[in-house]
C-alpha cells in the first residue's frame, strides 16, 4: 500500500510539473509570436 501511495504522488507530482511547463512555453511561444501548432510539430518530430 505504501508503495501504491509513493507512486500516486510521483506521478501527481509529475504530471503538475510538466502541466506548468506545458503552460510557461506556451506563454514563451505567445508573447514571442510563433505558431504555436508549428513549433509543437517541430518539437515532436524532433523529441
Amino acid at each position: 500500500m505504501d508503495y501504491v501511495y509513493k507512486v500516486k504522488v510521483v506521478s501527481a507530482a509529475l504530471t503538475y510539473t510538466i502541466d506548468r511547463f506545458t503552460v510557461l512555453v506556451e506563454d514563451v511561444i505567445i508573447s514571442s509570436g510563433i505558431n504555436a501548432e508549428y513549433f509543437f510539430f517541430f518539437f515532436f518530430f524532433f523529441f
